[in-house]
């Protein structure tokens, strides 16, 4: 099956050419590499041209989402895959992630993910059986953009990216996928992500409050397909969803997140006893919080 990668980036010209070249580098190569410049203001795309890939230019910066709709549009290969402008391919990513598209069934495949840097083995990561993925995705999503390969047909069956979205674009769309089509993850990472302040993930409220909605709009959809979820399994989802969130608020000192977390009992009531309870019991000690996340940053910076 021909593959191609879909690259968005805007204002990303710094990292992008090293992203590229992972791609290139490939022990499996794709058959194409695409990059859309979101409307950049930088040199994006001449290093995009520079570097041998084909450039896709947007007039106007309109979001990751619509520029890898516009990635998925502009191909006819049969599997697409995604990585950000500032993150990058182990040589084996592709010649791991492939063979899973032999199984009918399967839509989308992805890596573990690893920070920038992270020294991993030389061997081929194995390919974990296909599985249903919906539950597991209701309580967080475990799939990195960046390590995804799926199918065109799927993604566009799916309803690809929802346009305009900022946050959890791809959580909802993977969210969507799961109802329909099988996963397939490896055993070690096969994609590295670079860490920087700018990241739009780094806003976490803003993130919490996208996720649950995507969510909401996931389970509706299963009950509009006649897919059958157990709710006492979705419960408890969710439920794993919302302490997750709150311990990472606590971990940094973020109350904003906290606040997000409580508007979710909006779109899910069964969460108010759980996330009111924590609330209340840790609001007393949370100076105590937010001052020792500044000091483990100061901390981390100075190392």
């Amino acid at each position: 099956m021909r593959v191609a990668v879909v690259i968005p980036c805007y204002n990303g010209a710094r990292h992008l050419k090293a992203a590229i070249e992972s791609v290139q580098s490939q022990e499996r190569p794709p058959e194409e590499i695409l990059v859309i410049d979101d409307g950049s203001t930088d040199n994006t795309a001449q290093v995009a041209q520079d570097a041998g890939a084909r450039v896709i230019t947007s007039a106007e910066n309109r979001g990751s989402a619509c520029a890898r709709n516009l990635g998925i549009a502009n191909t006819s290969a049969e599997l697409v895959a995604f990585l950000d402008g500032d993150d990058a391919w182990t040589p084996l990513h592709l010649k791991t992630l492939l063979p899973a598209f032999e199984n009918q069934r399967v839509g989308l495949a992805f890596g573990q993910t690893a920070r920038m840097g992270t020294v991993l083995s030389l061997r081929t990561p194995a390919l974990l059986s296909p599985k249903n993925f919906f539950l597991d995705l209701l309580e967080d999503n475990w799939i990195g953009q960046s390590a995804v390969v799926a199918r065109r047909d799927a993604l566009l069956r799916s309803g690809s990216y929802r346009t305009g979205a900022r946050y959890a674009e791809d959580y909802d769309l993977w969210l969507r996928m799961s109802l329909e089509y099988e996963f397939v993850t490896t055993t070690a990472p096969t994609c590295l992500r670079r860490l920087h302040p700018k990241q739009l993930s780094r806003n976490n409220a803003a993130f919490v409050m996208a996720a649950f909605t995507a969510r909401q709009g996931a389970l509706s959809l299963a009950s509009r397909l006649g897919v059958s979820v157990p709710p006492d399994h979705v419960q408890a989802s969710l439920i794993r969803a919302a302490r997750l969130e709150l311990e990472n608020a606590r971990y940094s000192g973020d109350w904003s997140t906290v606040e997000e977390v409580c508007k979710a009992i909006e779109l899910f009531p069964a969460l108010e006893p759980e996330v009111l309870a924590w609330r209340d019991r840790h609001r007393p000690r949370w100076l105590m919080y937010r001052l020792v996340a500044i000091l483990r940053r100061r901390l981390k910076r100075s190392a």
